[in-house]
């Protein structure tokens, strides 16, 4: 009895010794979803509605962090869809667009390196306008709109490098222009009334 039960452990830890190994960096494939069509040489991840948030693509690495390469999707806990951009090792990188839970759009623009840059433009979960201006590597630079929930202007002016700068407008409901405000560095230096 105790030589089978030898034999038994024996053959057993031969089997266990002649499994094939699984590398450890292993990228477990994820559903597909329709929308995300990964590019040649990288698989998907995460997992889409319902059984998870986020679904994205990435390059299978043998050593070091895997990067995200490729299309990328994340969604509302209610299932409609949140986000939707590209990766490029392991930045967003060109043009993303963003929703309310509403399946509105919430947001639009593009990454250069992880960082907006060029024209963004926000919208409230109506779907109206709410502000229109330029990035500059992360930081709001150059001229930016902003409308009240009627789509008016409300304000007007201009950012360097995230800062106020120079004259800014205040607009009326009925889009009379009826105060500007000087701005250096971000800090306002006067007020004058246009009516």
């Amino acid at each position: 009895m105790a030589t089978s039960r030898g034999v038994v452990w024996l053959l057993g830890g031969l089997a266990i010794g002649c499994a094939k190994p699984v590398p450890p960096t292993e990228v477990r494939q994820a559903p597909v979803h329709p929308d995300l069509q990964c590019p040649a040489g990288t698989v998907a991840a995460g997992l889409a509605p319902p059984q998870g948030h986020e679904a994205w693509c990435e390059k299978p690495v043998q050593v070091g962090p895997v990067l995200r390469v490729g299309p990328s999707l994340t969604w509302h806990t209610n299932g409609e869809k949140a986000s939707q951009g590209s990766w490029e090792a392991g930045l967003r990188t060109g043009p993303w667009l963003f929703w309310h839970p509403n399946a509105q759009l919430s947001e639009q623009g593009a990454y250069s390196a992880d960082e907006k840059q060029g024209i963004w433009t926000t919208y409230d979960s109506s779907g109206r306008r709410t502000a229109e201006g330029s990035f500059v590597a992360g930081s709001r630079d150059g001229d930016w709109i902003f409308w009240d929930p009627s789509a008016q202007t409300r304000t007007e002016g201009r950012y360097e490098l995230g800062e106020r700068e120079g004259k800014w407008v205040e607009f009326d409901p009925e889009g009379r222009p009826v105060r500007e405000r000087d701005f250096r560095d971000d800090r306002m230096l006067n007020v004058r009334s246009l009516q």
